[in-house]
């Protein structure tokens, strides 16, 4: 219990409510501890995260910082490492969103540990930022996408070809634009997209196992750029389904 509540008589009362009622025997196991530490969590997270962090983020980035840093249930973290996690537009507004977090008493540095570390002041907020996370991830709708193989047998169907035709016809399709985008050249396929290359400049990066920083170098990455009609029929699409 006090470590759960790091020794705060408030969270301790919460935690020995929870425990009360999720016990049914009158004799406290453990499965009614772990069930009385989650509810706790639940209960004390909607009590004093949703008032402060929950209800009042607006900013989008924020929000995504805070899904991914609850993909992780350790008591405390590495800002490198969970910068690795993240986008260019969410890294930008790290240090903020860390700074925002520790004046409202969330997190605060972790000393025992190396600069750059942080803890959450209690284990029922971490516990309760995971149970979000995962919440949110679950509301997600379930993308649907199609593979190699997918491709192949549609190809026979829509030509009428053996599926070992249609297999070679693709594989001589990826053949090509790979040829042509090592030369530096484009692909364009009219009113569906272009395959292209673009040099990505030399910068500085995170190794996300050790948390160093790591130089890359300049290099050429490939990219699609879609067609005109491509990007009608998908909005018409979006505006169908709305």
């Amino acid at each position: 219990m006090v470590k759960f509540s790091s020794g705060l008589p408030v969270l301790m009362q919460e935690i020995g409510d929870a425990v009360f009622w999720e016990n049914i025997d009158g004799t406290i196991t453990k499965y009614d501890a772990v069930r009385g530490i989650y509810t706790s969590a639940e209960n004390v997270g909607k009590k004093y995260l949703d008032p402060k962090i929950y209800d009042v983020i607006r900013s989008e980035r924020y929000r995504s910082i805070l899904q991914k840093l609850g993909q992780d249930i350790a008591s405390s973290f590495n800002k490198s490492k969970i910068e690795s996690m993240l986008s260019k537009e969410e890294i930008g507004v790290f240090d903020n969103f860390l700074n925002q977090m520790k004046k409202k008493g969330v997190i605060v540095p972790d000393t025992e540990r190396n600069r750059g570390n942080y803890r959450f002041v209690n284990d029922l907020y971490r516990i309760y930022i995971c149970m979000k996370a995962l919440e949110n991830k679950q509301k997600q709708p379930e993308t649907k996408g199609i593979n190699k193989t997918d491709i192949i047998r549609m190809i026979a169907k829509q030509t009428g070809l053996k599926k070992e035709k249609a297999k070679s016809a693709l594989r001589a399709f990826i053949e090509i634009t790979e040829e042509t985008l090592k030369k530096g050249d484009k692909l364009t396929l009219p009113g569906f997209g272009t395959f292209a290359t673009k040099k990505r400049a030399k910068r500085t990066g995170v190794n996300p196992r050790t948390g160093k920083k790591i130089k890359i170098s300049t290099k050429a990455v490939p990219f699609f750029k879609p067609g005109k009609k491509l990007v009608e029929v998908v909005a018409r699409q979006n505006r169908e389904t709305k």
